[in-house]
């Protein structure tokens, strides 16, 4: 495992607005830390201030003083840096002739010059003539707004950095480029390693900080400034968001379940489509819709949104108006509508707003589109429509593409992100990875979504992973289609999922009756015709993370299993994520012509 420094602010971070740490995030710290983690609490307070709070869960280090005063449990003191002796006792002077109240913090104590200050940061009362004689770590001064930019100006002329929060009316006042980021180097420097990072934080201050972290995650109840230049997020220091967040990150534990907040997507008609063209027939067409609405299914996907000839007997619509007319006449209840669309295949300058029944529109697109992909998550938003991000093959993406994606979902804050397993090939342990990965990476606002193939027969697990996961926190929306229906071999079950989750709750969600019509009637002629059954030529290419194409090419030169797995092995790397029809021709005829 990666080796993580967790740098941790305390005020309106780790600690609850009492000044408390919760029993909860103590254990969460406790199992970070038997994995390997060093826990550094990184403040704006002093030391003397910090110390009781590290104690409590065991810090590894210290960074106090806004990165000036760095020290190892061992109170073994690796950096220190002050405002120097002689400039303390000038610049206290100058500053008395704009405000009274001065507090000289240093690394073992506080001192005020105004007996209003005693319980500001644990401050003693003392003389100016004794406060401005202290060795001084920083110096806070209590003013109004309007007193600022001549308070700025004395501490500029003796080259101090210089801080002020409107909330609090206090300027902060510390040695040149003093910011937690460069104690957080201090730390790095000492033990000589290759640590990562995670960051927590709320306050100005911490934004260099979290900027600078390989992962830098703000408080809910953040200052604006911070809000606005970080993506990742957590819920509040009230609500253990620290904990929460590093809980889901390594997968430290699982909450309770609410299936109320798992939505079925029905997706037979949009990925059934890739059978025949999606040249079902408008009658099935209707039936299937009719039969899924009046079953209460959550979501319908209806087909394509594509550029193409429109044609009522197709699962395929040039525009969002034609999928209107085909609707026009059908009953859809209660039940979403949606499309999707992929970004190198619809033209969305001719996306209409959203007027109709059509209320969800899903963006697809491969990797080397993601920036393309986002462009069109935008303008779905601005026409009106529930929007979905929904990244073809994400199961191939490494950690950091991950990271780097979710950035930027983020910054666009569609109301879904699925993880998209395109060809099948997640293990269990590799999807709770992904899994753990995007869980509070991901905006919590952002619903969780997921579309799984039965190549290795783990896509009901996988379901059931996420939803145990997931759903305590947030809605989640799960892929599947009647019988399975999709390229072969198929995908998560829309009958398995719906009575699973009757199963679970009180029965009566999803009307069955109308589920089995459809398997025993539309899907039965659709059958008869068209194949998507499981074969384990689509299980090899799925341990060899390969698109499934391969092993439909390979079973239709009719080659044994045994010959299939060695040529699949044969792929290279880089051409396993898509399919290339000249790559697997050539390996075919170089290894068994």
């Amino acid at each position: 495992m990666e080796k993580y420094f967790i740098v941790l602010d305390l005020d309106e971070t780790l600690l609850h607005s009492d000044k408390t740490i919760s029993e909860y995030s103590k254990a969460i710290l406790k199992k970070c830390q038997d994995l390997g983690c060093k826990i550094i609490v990184s403040t704006a307070r002093s030391y003397i201030r910090t110390v009781e709070f590290a104690k409590q869960i065991n810090a590894d280090f210290i960074c106090a003083f806004n990165g000036n005063f760095v020290c190892d449990k061992e109170d073994n003191v690796l950096y220190y840096n002050s405002i120097e002796k002689e400039i303390t006792k000038s610049i206290i002077q100058e500053l008395s002739k704009c405000t009274d109240r001065i507090v000289n913090e240093g690394v073992y104590g506080s001192f005020c010059t105004n007996k209003e200050d005693v319980n500001f940061v644990d401050s003693k009362f003392a003389s100016i003539k004794f406060v401005e004689n202290l060795q001084s770590s920083k110096l806070i001064l209590r003013c109004e707004e309007d007193r600022y930019p001549s308070i700025k100006s004395i501490a500029e002329k003796y080259d101090l950095s210089i801080t002020f929060s409107r909330e609090k009316n206090t300027a902060r006042v510390l040695p040149k480029g003093s910011d937690k980021w460069v104690g957080i180097q201090k730390i790095k420097e000492f033990l000589n390693d290759n640590y990562k990072v995670i960051a927590f934080g709320d306050d100005i201050t911490d934004l260099e900080t979290l900027l600078n972290a390989n992962i830098g995650v703000r408080m809910e109840n953040s200052v604006e400034e911070i809000i606005e230049n970080i993506n990742f997020s957590t819920s509040s220091n009230d609500d253990d968001g620290v904990a929460k967040f590093l809980c889901h990150y390594f997968n430290l534990e699982q909450d309770k379940i609410n299936y109320d907040n798992v939505k079925i997507l029905d997706c037979s008609l949009r990925d059934g489509g890739h059978l025949n063209k999606s040249n079902f027939g408008y009658d099935i067409i209707k039936g299937i819709i009719e039969k899924l609405a009046l079953a209460n299914t959550d979501i319908i996907e209806i087909g394509f949104l594509q550029n193409c000839e429109f044609n009522r007997d197709n699962a395929i619509y040039p525009t969002v108006r034609a999928a209107e007319e085909v609707l026009k006449d059908i009953d859809c209840k209660q039940s979403t509508i949606s499309l999707l669309t992929q970004v190198d295949k619809f033209d969305i300058s001719t996306l209409e707003q959203c007027s109709g029944k059509v209320k969800m529109i899903r963006v697809s697109f491969h990797s080397n589109y993601i920036d393309l992909g986002m462009q069109f998550c935008e303008e779905v938003k601005k026409k009106g429509y529930i929007c979905s991000v929904n990244p073809i093959n994400f199961s191939h993406y490494s950690k950091e593409e991950v990271v780097e994606l979710i950035s930027k979902v983020n910054k666009l804050c569609p109301d879904i992100f699925s993880i998209v397993d395109t060809f099948g090939v997640l293990l269990n342990n590799d999807f709770r990875n992904k899994l753990n990965l995007i869980n509070h990476l991901l905006n919590k606002n952002i619903q969780r979504g997921i579309h799984l193939h039965e190549n290795l027969n783990l896509a009901f697990a996988s379901a059931q992973t996420l939803i145990e996961t997931n759903s305590v926190d947030g809605r989640i929306v799960i892929d599947t289609s009647i019988s399975g229906m999709g390229r072969a071999p198929g995908n998560l079950k829309t009958e398995i999922m719906e009575y699973y989750i009757n199963q679970a709750t009180d029965g009566n969600r999803y009307s069955m009756e109308y589920i089995y019509s459809i398997m025993e009637n539309e899907v039965f002629h659709l059958k008869e015709r068209l194949n998507w059954k499981n074969n384990f030529a689509y299980g090899i290419s799925a341990f060899e993370k390969t698109h499934r194409t391969y092993a439909e090419y390979l079973l239709n030169k009719g080659l044994s299993l045994k010959e299939i797995q060695k040529l699949i092995k044969l792929i290279p790397y880089e051409n396993r994520g898509r399919f290339n029809e000249d790559v697997i021709a050539k390996i075919y005829q170089d290894n068994l012509q």
